[in-house]
């Protein structure tokens, strides 16, 4: 397992967003600490994106 990290900017953005896709964000975490590579990945490994909706959720992945 790995340790994620939310941003505080991504943590004011959540609150704004519908309640319905606030609970599938706040999911988001727990399933990207047992598989980090589970979203699409864009122009280098460690740039990682996970969709709710018509939102994008981009991430980093540290291998350290």
């Amino acid at each position: 397992m790995v340790k994620v990290i939310g941003t505080e900017t991504y943590l004011k953005e959540i609150e704004k967003w519908p309640k319905d896709e606030q609970e599938i964000a706040d999911k988001l975490p727990k399933k990207l600490a047992v598989n980090p590579y589970s979203g699409d990945q864009l122009c280098y490994p460690f740039l990682r994106e996970k969709r709710i909706r018509e939102k994008r959720i981009y991430y980093l992945i540290y291998d350290d």
